[in-house]
């Protein structure tokens, strides 16, 4: 007979116990199911343990240096380090085990679990129904296919810990953070290490300098490195004999394969229960569902940044979405990681490069600020390391940054947090940090805004500013100052069109010539200034003008005065502003100009924006002047027709002294042109479907 639960964990890793916990303090009634062993991979073979071994071998290390400060002799017992270890690690799960949970409200099983269907799971011979599953699964080590590996007894970060002393030579498999950190503590324990990466620098997700960094150490602690080396075979007589493709021959009593992780997947039948998921993982949608809504995964089985902190986070969000009528989205914060080699290695966001890549590298400033300079490092006697932080050029907005040093990771949070909360680096100048700190790097480099970007710029403005290119659109500026401040658009309005009605007829009359040229100019200045009364211009074209003459000049006026804003606008601003906007805007561009004619067309024929808004936004997608010019031209006929038979049929009653009646203005004429007007606005589309089919 199957078991209902509200709520089912499979895992109890980080990120399932985080849940299981959670919903059982919230009185639903959780099972959490493991096959292995409780605490996951952080507590048993992971952060827990490595850390653990880290502080033994940092002791060692500086108990070999400590003739640099003054202090001598030093005795290293590695069998006594690791006993510490496993000690430790039984602790923590002494927090975490079945015993502990169920005080917590938590029940638990220690068996596999499959799907059957969406909603029930077979665990060891009971069947589980459940309202809602959470998978945490988590990762394991990926063994590489290397020629010999196979059936040899290698280690892996699961099995390195149950070494009961240190091997007297360890060959390490891999250079990303679980491989540097290992080797370098077994180095410092006394073990002769040997690593090969066959990439051609160590923490290949890291920023150069950062690999340079720990290379440099390595060398400097006697740690053998074969970068650029793919390993092809393994023989193991005794000990291991490791062979690369550049014909080198590593021997050790040890090997460590350490070549990153896969997600667990494989156990859980999920095709079963609907569930997508491939060979990275699981897939899942901002709120952490899977393709079944009562469905949720989190941590690394969902293949994305492996770390028990990222873990954790999801599954705070997860938790929150059980338990309340809303749901909760998943931090789209940039995930922080720290590599615990000596000097760390903490790192959040962009690096340099992907930040150039993303908003164009003159948009991009760097702050660097060596360890060498921070009085608490130097008083520490650890000056190896560095503070960079990568920031857009004049906000000071940070994208990302680098720690590498002592306590990379705890100083990390700073830059962070700022990043998440949108603090830009130049605020952290103004924070007060205590004295000495190795976190005054970071105010350093805050300091370094004001002296490397805002003061060059203070000093020649013209050499990050294109001033040259914004003198069309000042001079269009100055002369909207001045016609505003002169009143000139007074002059526009229907009051003084009725008022001044005979005299301007007199004029047109005696001027055919001048009149037509002289309204089409001052028709353009309106439009290229942004001066109000452009209806006005309009509806006097009819006025003065017999149809079709006068929608012609409206016409003409109209589009010159808009092509003269949209030019100045480009010139000024378009490319500027196409750079600082980054990604966002180039997205948004590459969509308008692919339907650069029937945006435009519809905008005109559709007066839901301004117009002085209509002539400037195109120059801020690059789009083409011959594109603007004759979509502005097209599309204004309507509108300029309707404004011109208004104005005529004005023109009529003020002639014969009439009162002003919508009657007496909605004349058949006018009435077509609405109607014409509406049907233009349904060009675009149409002709778009067309083509598209």
């Amino acid at each position: 007979m199957s078991r209902f639960y509200q709520i089912v964990v499979i895992g109890a890793g980080a990120g399932g116990l985080v849940v299981a916990i959670g919903a059982a303090k919230a009185g639903k009634k959780v099972l959490l199911i493991e096959r292995g062993t409780y605490g996951g991979d952080c507590t048993n073979f992971g952060c827990i343990p490595s850390k653990s071994l880290i502080a033994s071998a940092e002791v060692a290390y500086a108990m070999k240096e400590g003739e640099r400060l003054g202090v001598e002799g030093s005795f290293v017992n590695g069998t006594r380090s690791l006993e510490r270890v496993r000690l430790i690690i039984s602790e923590i799960k002494s927090h975490e085990d079945p015993e502990a949970l169920r005080k917590k409200g938590v029940e638990t099983l220690d068996s596999t679990a499959h799907f059957i269907d969406s909603h029930t799971l077979r665990v060891g011979e009971e069947e589980i129904v459940a309202g809602q599953i959470v998978i945490a699964t988590g990762s394991s080590p990926r063994i590489p296919t290397i020629e010999g590996l196979e059936g040899t007894p290698f280690l892996t970060n699961e099995t390195i810990f149950d070494l009961e002393a240190i091997p007297k030579s360890l060959c390490v498999i891999g250079g990303g953070p679980i491989g540097c950190e290992l080797a370098q503590a077994f180095s410092r324990l006394g073990s002769d290490v040997s690593l090969i990466h066959r990439h051609a620098d160590l923490l290949k997700k890291e920023e150069p300098e950062a690999c340079a960094c720990v290379v440099k150490q390595f060398k400097a602690e006697g740690i053998h490195l074969y970068l650029g080396h793919n390993p092809l075979a393994v023989n193991y007589q005794g000990r291991f004999t490791v062979s690369t493709d550049q014909k080198v021959d590593i021997e050790a009593d040890a090997l460590l394969v350490s070549v990153g992780r896969v997600p667990n997947t494989s156990l859980l039948n999920l095709e079963a229960a609907g569930v997508n998921y491939s060979e990275k993982g699981i897939g899942v949608d901002r709120y952490g569902r899977t393709t079944q809504k009562h469905i949720w995964a989190v941590g690394d089985v969902t293949g994305g940044p492996q770390f028990t902190h990222a873990a954790e986070n999801q599954a705070r969000s997860v938790l929150t979405s059980l338990l309340l009528p809303f749901k909760v989205k998943l931090s789209r914060q940039a995930v922080p990681r720290a590599t615990y080699t000596s000097p760390e290695v903490a790192a959040f966001g962009l690096l340099e490069q992907q930040a150039c890549e993303k908003y164009g590298k003159e948009n991009i400033v760097t702050y660097n600020v060596p360890m060498g300079e921070n009085d608490r490092a130097i008083t520490a006697g650890q000056t190896a390391g560095f503070v960079k932080v990568i920031t857009k050029k004049l906000s000071s907005r940070i994208l990302g940054g680098t720690i590498v040093g002592p306590r990379a990771g705890e100083m990390l949070p700073e830059l962070s947090l700022a990043a998440k909360e949108k603090i830009p680096l130049r605020k952290l100048a103004r924070l007060i940090h205590p004295y000495p700190t190795y976190n005054l790097a970071i105010r350093r480099a805050g300091d370094l805004w004001l002296i490397q970007t805002l003061l060059p710029w203070v000093k020649q403005p013209s050499k990050w500013l294109p001033w040259k290119k914004f003198i069309p659109l000042f001079l269009i500026l100055v002369l909207m100052i001045v016609a505003y401040s002169l009143g000139v658009h007074k002059y526009f309005t229907f009051d003084v069109l009725q008022q001044n009605h005979y005299e301007i007829k007199s004029f047109v009359a005696s001027h055919p010539l001048l009149t037509p040229v002289l309204y089409t100019c001052i028709y353009t200045i309106v439009v290229a200034l942004s001066l109000p009364g452009g209806a006005l211009l309009s509806l006097l074209g009819g006025f003065l003008f017999a149809i079709p003459w006068s929608t012609i000049y409206v016409l003409i006026g109209a589009t010159i005065g808009a092509t003269l804003i949209f030019l100045a606008a480009k010139t000024a601003l378009g490319e500027i502003l196409r750079k600082k906007a980054g990604p966002r805007l180039k997205k948004m561009e590459e969509g308008f100009q692919k339907n650069a004619w029937s945006y435009l067309l519809f905008l005109r024929f559709v007066p839901l924006f301004p117009f002085w808004l209509v002539n400037i936004a195109p120059a801020l997608f690059n789009v083409r002047l011959f594109t603007y010019v004759w979509t502005t031209f097209v599309g204004i006929i309507p509108g300029a027709y309707v404004y011109t038979q208004t104005g005529a049929g004005l023109s009529a009653i003020f002639e014969k002294g009439e009162s002003f009646s919508l009657g007496s203005v909605f004349n058949w004429q006018l009435r077509i042109a609405l109607v014409a007007l509406a049907l233009f606005a349904l060009i675009p589309i149409v002709i778009k479907r067309i083509v598209r089919r």
